[in-house]
């Protein structure tokens, strides 16, 4: 079952199928332009890709959640690195992504760990928004996230809310 979703500046859509360990890009048409991977640990291969995101660049990060990585494509598909950004204790319960373009800067998910994770785009570890709680700033299960303005929004399963964050201090 598809996961998340990107749109780049040309109006492609990426797509990751979880289920199928599979990347596809997508027309707005609707016409399947590209997929890549299947089943396994090599350079493009995925278990269980969840979260998505595109760079200033265009490339694509993808948060591979078994494999415990972020593999990093250019527009064609071409595996261009793998980030093993995982900051926190054992990884997390499908993590999603996002970009900050202007900061260089990879917010991602952690609903294991209930906090929201801090990268450089080389997977350098920069720190962590949160604990578990129902509070402000607290989280329990945030699972989707999306960049805009300068700030960072927060979806959470369990406390049924949205919440929002300044990029650069994560309060």
């Amino acid at each position: 079952a598809p996961k998340d979703i990107v749109i780049d500046d040309s109006g492609y859509l990426y797509i990751a199928n979880t289920g199928m360990h599979k990347i596809s890009k997508v027309t707005r048409s609707g016409s399947r332009e590209l997929e890549f991977g299947k089943r396994g640990k090599g350079a493009v291969e995925f278990t269980e890709p969840v979260g998505l995101a595109l760079d200033s660049l265009g490339r694509l990060y993808v948060a591979d959640t078994g494999n415990k990585r972020i593999s990093v494509f250019d527009k064609d598909g071409h595996h261009v690195k793998q980030i093993n950004a995982f900051g926190l204790e054992e990884y997390y319960t499908e993590p999603y992504l996002t970009i900050d373009k202007g900061r260089k800067r990879m917010y991602m998910t952690d609903s294991r760990n209930n906090n929201i994770q801090v990268f450089d785009l080389d997977g350098n570890f920069q720190g962590f928004w949160g604990t578990a709680g129902t509070g402000a700033g607290a989280f329990k299960m945030p699972i989707g996230i999306e960049y805009a303005n300068d700030k960072v929004f927060v979806t959470e399963a369990q406390n049924h809310r949205v919440q929002i964050f300044d990029a650069a201090s994560g309060k």
